[in-house]
């Protein structure tokens, strides 16, 4: 457990630029990209569903 806590600490120090790098953007398109990130999530559930629905049809 210890070994993925610091995998975790580290990789997210690695990234803490790109992650503040947003926050200097102007307010509208930070929201913008927020809106961005909400979809590309939905559509990932989508997809996720649906090869779910296609694994049980193969084996039916």
């Amino acid at each position: 457990m210890a070994q993925v806590q610091t995998n975790l600490d580290s990789k997210l120090w690695q990234g803490f630029d790109d992650i503040l790098a947003v926050l200097v953007l102007p307010l509208k398109y930070r929201k913008r990209l927020r809106i961005t990130n909400s979809i590309e999530r939905l559509n990932e559930k989508i997809r996720r569903r649906e090869r779910v629905i296609r694994e049980k049809e193969k084996i039916s």
